[in-house]
């Protein structure tokens, strides 16, 4: 599809998912989506490429955040960025925020950053999220292997009183809603969606 297709299905379909995208922001979306599918006849970057799929469960589960939660200026870190979700979709959408986006695969981190430097936005940080601590005000994961066991590596990517924003089922938000280090926590479950959800913490 054209990037004018792209944009023109992005707006048709997200409406259940994403408020307060500009009209410069559905066009970076457009031209990301584009760059996406085109890179991933040659790298393997998603799974399905079919505009449903991209559009839908990947773009729109992660605009939902802006749904549940006020993104504004904040500095945020996206760990295990993979191809893009949720972190560099945030980011170009409201490029207010200030994204990190944390991911160790070179391929994927070759492809993010071509986009971050076609738009101006976002950094590409090529490291393991263990070996860092970013004192960010959110921190991001959609895809992150073992992500139950790498919870600790997420908690030390935020300031004190930051947040953790995790696409997880709810029996793993379940489970994480007993420990005590939380001051606070919410699970909103995703438009269309059965046990998949966003889980807030802080």
């Amino acid at each position: 599809m054209t990037e004018a297709e792209w944009k023109e299905r992005l707006q048709d379909e997200l409406g259940a998912y994403a408020v307060g995208v500009e009209e410069e922001g559905w066009a970076r979306l457009a031209g990301y989506l584009a760059r996406l599918t085109e890179w991933n006849r040659r790298v393997r970057l998603v799974g399905s490429t079919e505009p449903v799929e991209l559009i839908r469960r990947h773009t729109g589960e992660s605009l939902y955040l802006s749904r549940v939660f006020p993104l504004t200026s904040q500095s945020l870190a996206d760990i295990g960025s993979g191809a893009g979700f949720p972190g560099l979709v945030l980011q170009l959408a409201f490029p207010g925020l200030s994204v990190a986006l944390v991911e160790s695969k070179a391929k994927k981190a070759a492809f993010l950053s071509e986009v971050c430097r076609t738009y101006g936005l976002g950094r590409v940080v090529h490291q393991r999220a263990e070996e860092l601590e970013l004192g960010v005000e959110v921190v991001t994961s959609r895809a992150l292997e073992r992500m139950e066991e790498n919870l600790k590596v997420l908690q030390q990517q935020a300031r004190r009183g930051g947040w953790l924003a995790l696409w997880v089922s709810e029996g793993l938000a379940e489970r994480w809603s007993k420990a005590s280090q939380w001051t606070e926590f919410h699970w909103k479950r995703l438009p269309g969606a059965t046990e998949r959800g966003i889980f807030l913490a802080r």
